[in-house]
């Protein structure tokens, strides 16, 4: 029996860093605008993760960044290998019920699910591993943005998509050390889940102008799986994704050069990922 080690934290970015104003455009009442996605993760060797799209009356035309066409699979999600990071530009899509099949390069269904998209809204879809079967199956997390914030306010809110993370804690770490725990920040999220916004504590913000959360389970506040920067902008709305695995799983490969099964060796650092959304 062969076996591979590989580092895999691959994180399915919502938008690409250098389209950081395609991300936040503001949908008009019979446009939707539409991320996809973060958190699937893809066998060893692939070097691409496609996304789907099609309406389920299969005639409606999907357009792509102002390219039109029927049926079309775009490539979208690029990745430098099982490690690296990849990016979706925003897709527009007319109201209504629509199809979206996640697969891998092999064109192997990772998830399946149909969406009815109000008009006049900003959707943004989150792929992420059943923590049952990793990297064979994914579960899509739908949210419908609320891009209302004042032009005061700074706020966040926190997704939960680690399979292997257990319950979710947080707290402020100050740029002295002290660990804050306000009653604003939820404790004990689970796999799966996501909060409401959260208003930024302006008693956390150092000198840098950032925020900092930090992440444990149980109740191990000494030991931090993850650490988010979040700017402290008025008027902005980020996400915080927490994404990874953090122990080790064995999973078959099949690569069709060899005619054994690979017995991939899959471990990764928890991520904690902050990302715009207006």
């Amino acid at each position: 029996m062969k076996s591979h080690h590989y580092i895999l934290a691959f994180l399915l970015v919502a938008c690409n860093p250098s389209k950081e104003a395609d991300s936040i455009t503001t949908p008009d009442a019979s446009v939707n605008y539409f991320n996809a996605s973060e958190g699937i993760s893809i066998f060893p060797g692939i070097k691409a993760v496609y996304v789907d799209v099609m309406d389920t009356t299969k005639v409606n035309p999907i357009q792509f960044t102002g390219v039109t066409s029927i049926g079309e699979t775009y490539p979208a999600l690029q990745s430098p290998g099982p490690s690296g990071t990849a990016g979706i530009l925003p897709l527009r899509q007319s109201p209504g019920m629509h199809r979206f099949i996640y697969t891998n390069g092999k064109k192997q269904v990772l998830a399946d699910t149909t969406f009815n998209l109000t008009p006049g809204e900003k959707h943004t879809f989150y792929a992420y591993d059943d923590a049952d079967s990793l990297l064979h199956r994914s579960h899509v997390l739908h949210i419908v943005e609320n891009t209302s914030a004042g032009e005061d306010e700074c706020r966040f809110r926190l997704l939960h998509l680690s399979s292997d993370f257990g319950e979710l804690h947080c707290y402020y770490i100050k740029e002295d050390g002290t660990k804050v725990f306000p009653s604003s920040l939820p404790q004990k999220m689970k796999h799966g889940s996501y909060s409401d916004f959260i208003q930024v504590d302006t008693s956390a913000v150092g000198t840098d102008g950032n925020a900092y959360l930090q992440f444990f389970t149980g109740t191990d506040t000494a030991t931090a799986r993850a650490t988010a920067t979040i700017p402290y902008r008025k008027g902005r709305s980020y996400a915080v994704v927490v994404k990874g695995i953090v122990t080790q799983k064995y999973v078959p490969y099949k690569d069709p050069a060899s005619p054994d099964p690979i017995f991939v060796q899959v471990y990764a650092n928890v991520l904690a990922r902050v990302r715009t959304i207006n």
